[in-house]
This record gives C-alpha cells, sequence and structure tokens, in this order.
C-alpha cells in the first residue's frame, strides 16, 4: 500500500514538472514589480496591474461603505468577455506571524473594450466536485475570509513576484490560528512541499480532514488532501485541476 501511494506520488510530481515547465515561464512576469511596489494598492497578476486609476475607484465604489483593499489580486482569463479580481480588506488586529480579514471578488463585463462595464461584488459559487482517494474535493472557496502567515524576516506587503508564498489564502470552516500556522509550515517548508506554489485556500472537511489548494499558475491549482496523525500530518491524497 505504502509502496503503492509513494509511486503515485513520484508520477505526479513528474506530471507536475513537465506542466509547470511547459507554461509557467509564460505566465510569470516579474518585472512590473518595480513600478507596482508604490501602487496603492498593492497588485498581484497582470489584470490587477493593468486596471487604471478609474478602474480601482470603481472597484472601491462597488464594495462595502468604506471597502479600501491594500492588495487587488487578478490574472487574465480565457474568456476575454468578463474579467475578475480579489479585493483584499484591511486585516483585523494581527499578531506578528498571522493576520485575518475579508476577500471580495468583484467581476465586470467586457463588451466593449474601449469601455468595459461596471465592477461588481460577486458571490457565485462553483458547484460539484469529483470522490478522491484521500476523500471529496470540491472546487475552492473563490471569496470569504482570507488568512496570511507572513514568511520570516518579511511584512505581509513583501510579494516578489506572482507566485511569491507570502501571498494571503482563503480559509473555509473553523480553523484555528495554530491550526493554520502548523498546516503552513507543513506546506511551505524550505523548498515548499513537493515544489508546491503560494497556498491559494485551506478548507476544513467534515471528516476532520484539510484540503490545502496550491497554485501552480494563473489558470491551474494543486490540491493536497492532509491528515493529522498525532502531532503531524500526512498527505492521503492530491492532484491538480485546471480552470
Amino acid at each position: 500500500m505504502k509502496k503503492n501511494w509513494a509511486t503515485a506520488l513520484r508520477l505526479h510530481w513528474i506530471a507536475w514538472l513537465l506542466l509547470v515547465g511547459q507554461s509557467l515561464p509564460h505566465q510569470i512576469n516579474a518585472e512590473p514589480y518595480s513600478q507596482a511596489a508604490a501602487a496603492t494598492p498593492l497588485r498581484l497578476g497582470d489584470l490587477a496591474r493593468s486596471l487604471s486609476a478609474a478602474d480601482i475607484a470603481s472597484i472601491e465604489l462597488a464594495l462595502p461603505a468604506g471597502g479600501k483593499p491594500w492588495l487587488i489580486a487578478g490574472d487574465f482569463g480565457q474568456a476575454r468577455s468578463s474579467q475578475s479580481v480579489e479585493a483584499y480588506l484591511p486585516p483585523d488586529p494581527a499578531s506578528a506571524q498571522l493576520r485575518r480579514g475579508s476577500m471580495i471578488r468583484l467581476s465586470r463585463r467586457i463588451t466593449d473594450p474601449s469601455n468595459p462595464g461596471p465592477w461588481a461584488i460577486d458571490n457565485s459559487v462553483q458547484q460539484g466536485g469529483m470522490q478522491t482517494r484521500g476523500g471529496f474535493v470540491g472546487h475552492p472557496p473563490n471569496h470569504g475570509p482570507y488568512a496570511q502567515v507572513a514568511i520570516e524576516g518579511r511584512t505581509f506587503q513583501e510579494f516578489s513576484d506572482d507566485q511569491d508564498q507570502n501571498r494571503p489564502f482563503l480559509v473555509e470552516g473553523s480553523i484555528s490560528d495554530a491550526e493554520l500556522i502548523d498546516i503552513v509550515a507543513f506546506i511551505r517548508p524550505k523548498p515548499p512541499l513537493f515544489g508546491a506554489g503560494p497556498i491559494q485556500a485551506v478548507v476544513l472537511g467534515s471528516n476532520g480532514s484539510v484540503t490545502v489548494w496550491t497554485r501552480l499558475r494563473p489558470l491551474a491549482s494543486e490540491w493536497w488532501i492532509l491528515q493529522k496523525l498525532g502531532e503531524t500530518w500526512k498527505v492521503v491524497g492530491t492532484g491538480v485541476r485546471q480552470a
């Protein structure tokens, strides 16, 4: 049993290397960060970096009263008829290691590229999923509470590129600060677990398992089902999801 699982992990790791090796260089552009560093709010993703001052004003107008995001993240999708971004609102009082807040997703229709529609809050939820050996895997949440576990020696606002491990991630389910810190430490040691990208979401399952979604590139994610055995976590399922 252990041998079969180890073989499956090796095959999955090889597939991951092939997938990322073919596509990742075309999706990540670290160069704009010299300009984006001074931008308010901070930006992650090519779509977010392309937003004008009028776009930011439209986004802030669509948010609840007084909502001014400290970070906007968004990438261009396959469909050019619509766009969506993630607006991370200022966090609650934070410790030096972890902070939490709310992320609101906004979208707009693009019927005329020279005059796109207004931004509006998008609370749609993706349905469906699949049953795997490690448990049921649905879609990662796309709005709601977020958490951010800082990398030692860096502030919460420091990002080197779109794949930075310092990115905030969504949290679904009642997971304590200590548990989140423990999960993040397991997923992103040096180097991160099996080369995992930045965490996108941590979802608590009904059976006590935790599904961790990590970002491969803008339109692809990797999922990891974790089970707590004693004081340590164990990977009991993993796979890749294309958007």
